[in-house]
């Protein structure tokens, strides 16, 4: 799988957390709005920005934890074995 479309699958996964979240907070929009500013926030994981352009990060996070709190990278050694994980 390539870098980008990793990227690309990675923030459509956050799209689609953010309408699931609709769904789970319906008529609460206090509940709405933290799940939404905590799944937005993943969005920097990803790539960063000064306002004007993006930058992308080398290493992306994990779509699951290995070691549980640890922020665990790809990075090109891995890669291979993640990509065999979830059958890239």
């Amino acid at each position: 799988m390539s870098i980008w479309r990793e990227r690309a699958e990675n923030l459509f996964d956050l799209l689609d957390d953010i309408d699931t979240a609709d769904d789970v907070a319906k008529d609460n929009d206090v509940l709405y709005r933290r799940m939404t500013r905590a799944l937005q926030a993943k969005r920097w994981d990803y790539a960063t920005t000064d306002g004007y352009t993006l930058a992308w990060k080398d290493k992306l996070p994990l779509k699951f934890e290995m070691f549980p709190g640890d922020d665990i990278g790809i990075d090109d050694l891995a890669r291979t074995t993640y990509e065999r994980i979830i059958g890239a």
